[in-house]
């Protein structure tokens, strides 16, 4: 169906497992979502409002991003080589996994749940936390001062070169 066709129109297909409901308002507003045949569930999502940011949800993987420059729908060439150019906010989240990143990585926070978590504001400061050992550390100004901890060792760092402390071989 349309209404000022081609700028506004919403179409409803309907495949073995699922339906997609698309809806547009050229080239401003896209929303698609696929629901489910089996369990009238939505399984995947698409919004955009153009020029100010996307959203995309499939299972358990979804990501935010703004700003959200291409006018047209998702294409594999231009989410690689162009969108990092524009970006200013992403946010990436698989599971218990979230990435998010601010202006083209100067503050970055990867989080892998318990397991892994690193977090910088570049050059400024980053801080490392790791499970395994249990294992962290943190540096000011890209190692003028840093701290590196494995179990119950520790070791400093001063000056990007000058190392205080031991952390044997055999620590992960």
């Amino acid at each position: 169906s349309f209404a000022l066709w081609p700028f506004v129109w919403w179409q409803t297909a309907a495949r073995a497992d699922r339906v997609q409901h698309r809806f547009q308002v050229a080239p401003f507003l896209f929303a698609q979502r696929e629901v489910s045949t089996s369990n009238q569930q939505v399984v995947a999502r698409y919004n955009r409002v153009w020029p100010l940011y996307s959203y995309r949800r499939e299972g358990p993987e979804s990501r935010l991003r703004t700003l959200e420059l291409w006018p047209f729908a998702q294409n594999g060439a231009v989410e690689r080589n162009w969108a990092p150019l524009w970006t200013l906010y992403s946010r990436h989240r698989l599971g218990a996994h979230v990435d998010t990143e601010v202006l083209w990585g100067l503050y970055r926070d990867l989080n892998r749940g318990a397991d892994y978590r690193h977090v910088s504001l570049f050059p400024f400061y980053e801080q490392t936390r790791r499970a395994e050992g249990p294992r962290a550390s943190w540096s000011v100004l890209k190692g003028l001062v840093g701290r590196e901890r494995v179990g119950s060792h520790v070791r400093w760092r001063l000056l990007y070169f000058l190392t205080f402390g031991c952390i044997p071989e055999d620590e992960p």
